[in-house]
């Protein structure tokens, strides 16, 4: 799920920059754990794990891998 989303968050990221797709990726990522916590049925934990966990992953490693190299010469 986070490579799918990665277009979609390479386009995040160059239109509203590194913190705005950050951001976007603690909320799918805090919103997925919270989800599979309160989950009663495996099919509460696709979505919370599988969906938003995913979405999450997607937006902070595709945000995050531009800005290392910008600390170096």
């Amino acid at each position: 799920m986070a490579l799918i989303v990665s277009p979609v968050a390479t386009i995040c990221c160059r239109k509203y920059g590194t913190q705005a797709a950050l951001s976007v990726g603690i909320v799918f990522e805090t919103a997925g754990l919270l989800g599979a916590s309160w989950s009663t049925k495996i099919w509460q934990l696709f979505l919370s794990q599988g969906l938003a966990f995913g979405f999450g992953m997607g937006f902070m490693f595709v945000s995050s891998v531009g800005v290392v190299p910008q600390w170096y010469v």
